[in-house]
């Protein structure tokens, strides 16, 4: 048999084996993976990427296994791991602000970090001053608008990290949702308001169950963020940003494992919210909105 009909034999032979091989590839982490001369697409994909390791050598055909460990994973944005270094220093010596409780971030896995909110500012500021990347969510109009505006705004969206979700996706709060749950899940982090939108008042608005989800369903610590002035570094008719120091104080991880197992899940998740709020309260400082108080449910924080 020459030499071009047997290659063409063992290539037929082989291919139903490859076939597997892909299809584990994408289902079943531990299965083993043919490694193709031209990867898939999906394969570099940045939300299902998967770790992959040589395994013994000598064979024909190398073949690579996935790590058991391996999970989805989420890179840092390149422009993050570029600005940042610029970006906390500068933002310090301009503001000056008081930070607290740094040490509570997590060092590894995920974490989920709820906040108040008072200034758009707020999602720039938290990636900036954390150790560990912090993502948000966002509209994808920040990315698809045009002229030299679009391109800053674009920058500044990649640069810290946020996650773009179309208007349908970000309106309906579930796309919102998944799309951190994923964050979480890759082992990251992840920024959250309970509020679900910015207090124009300066009060502290009852908490949505969005965050109490995230944290029973990934299994990832709440990080309570109490943030203090944020609404005054950029006022309406300055062209200019003040030098008003903001506060930014972070609270020990809370965690629900102490939660009644014989609650219905929106209880549950309505204990969580409590307490995360509750959290967010002492932390910040601010004045309940009036009905926004919790009813002495699930109060303080664990170590």
């Amino acid at each position: 048999m020459s030499g071009t009909v047997r290659s063409g034999v063992e290539r037929a032979d082989q291919e139903p084996e490859r076939a597997r091989a892909r299809a584990g590839m994408r289902e079943v982490l531990g299965h083993r993976v043919h490694r193709r001369r031209h990867v898939p697409l999906f394969y570099h994909s940045a939300l299902i990427r998967i770790l992959v390791r040589p395994a013994r050598r000598g064979r024909r055909h190398r073949v690579w296994e996935a790590r058991p460990s391996a999970a989805i994973v989420v890179p840092v944005p390149f422009l993050y791991t570029l600005t940042r270094p610029f970006l906390g220093p500068m933002f310090s010596a301009y503001w000056r602000p008081r930070i607290t409780g740094l040490e509570n971030i997590p060092r590894t896995g995920a974490f989920l970090l709820a906040s108040n909110h008072l200034a758009n500012v707020d999602s720039f500021l938290i990636p900036v001053v954390s150790p560990r990347m912090v993502r948000f969510v966002s509209k994808d109009v920040f990315w698809k608008t045009g002229g030299l505006k679009g391109r800053i705004q674009k920058w500044f969206m990649n640069s810290v990290g946020t996650v773009p979700l179309d208007r349908e996706a970000l309106s309906s709060g579930r796309g919102a949702l998944d799309a951190a749950l994923d964050v979480l899940k890759a082992g990251e982090g992840f920024g959250i308001y309970p509020e679900g939108s910015r207090s124009r008042d300066g009060l502290l608005h009852k908490g949505q169950p969005g965050a109490a989800w995230l944290a029973l369903e990934s299994g990832a610590p709440v990080i309570p963020l109490g943030l203090a002035g944020t609404q005054n570094l950029f006022l309406k008719g300055r062209k200019m940003p003040t030098r008003y120091r903001p506060d930014m104080r972070f609270g020990a991880p809370i965690e629900f494992t102490d939660l009644p197992t014989d609650l219905s899940a929106g209880a549950r998740r309505r204990l969580a919210t409590d307490r995360i709020m509750t959290e967010i309260q002492r932390l910040s400082g601010q004045e309940w909105a009036p009905g926004a108080q919790p009813r002495g449910a699930g109060t303080g924080a664990s170590a």
